[in-house]
Order: structure tokens, then sequence, then C-alpha cells
């Protein structure tokens, strides 16, 4: 996928060998070439989906809890429109395509 990956400026970056120590034991140490760790897209997408759901799932608890410890009218109504905002963004960030219609309608409900 990347044959000249080693030429890049991030070469040893990325490289599990990068951040070993050279032996102490006075021999010249052997260059190990860099090595690029990939990962599946099954597994990447059951990842974010995971992270998704945590997030998704604690934000209705955060606000409730927020909301029953605030006092007054004013801030109460704009933490409301802060978590509404939240909530609108993350349908536009992680909503898989969600078109402008859906989005206002999940908003508005």
């Amino acid at each position: 996928m990347f044959p000249d990956h080693e030429k890049g400026i991030c070469a040893g970056l990325w490289s599990r060998n990068a951040l070993q120590k050279p032996p102490s034991s006075g021999k010249k140490a052997t260059v190990q070439p860099a090595t690029l760790d990939t990962y599946s897209k099954n597994r990447m997408v059951r990842a974010t989906s995971m992270g998704t759901i945590i997030i998704a799932s604690a934000l209705p608890v955060v606000a409730i809890t927020a909301l029953s410890k605030i006092n007054g009218t004013d801030k109460l109504l704009g933490t409301i429109a802060a978590f509404t905002v939240a909530f609108t963004c993350g349908l536009l960030l992680f909503g898989g395509g969600a078109r402008k219609v859906d989005v206002f309608t999940a908003t508005a409900a």
C-alpha cells in the first residue's frame, strides 16, 4: 500500500521498533526497517461505532444531571440550547449522511 513509506518524513513514527532501546552490549545495533501497522476496515468501523454508542448513551444522562443542578430560568434555557446544539452537531458529524430535514426533525422532537 505504501511502497516507499521509509522515505517519508514520518518513517520511524509508525514503527514498533522505533521505541525499542538499542542493545548495550557494545555490539553494533542492527537497524530494523520501519513498518506500518495495518488494521482491517471492519475492526476500525467496530471501534468507532462503539465510541459513538458510548457518547450517544452518555449525552442524555449528562444533560439530565446538568439540568437538574441548575437554578434560574436564564441558565436553564441557555443550557438546554447548548445541549440542543451538541445534539445537532453529533447528528451532523456521526449521523452517517443524515439529510438536513432529518437533523431538523430529530432536533425539533
